[in-house]
């Protein structure tokens, strides 16, 4: 039994939505994605990552500021 902080030991598994993000990425940085090519479809990054759309999308979401990533499904306007 680990005698670490419960708040460490929280934040030391990463959420779906920081896996996919980080696959995301790490393709960037291995080169199988370049900065500001259009990101699969949503169902094809589920399928590849094991996770769900709303997962994928909040990762998407979450990288667009960080990582220049761009999806190549259509939002809508603010």
């Amino acid at each position: 039994m680990s005698m670490e902080h419960p708040e460490k030991q929280k934040n030391a598994v990463k959420s779906v939505v920081d896996q996919v993000m980080d696959g995301i990425i790490s393709q960037i940085i291995d080169g199988t994605l370049h900065p500001g090519d259009k990101l699969p479809t949503e169902m094809e990054l589920c399928k590849q990552f094991g996770a769900g759309r709303n997962s994928v999308r909040e990762a998407v979401k979450s990288c667009r500021p960080t990582a220049s990533c761009t999806s190549s499904v259509p939002t809508a306007p603010l």
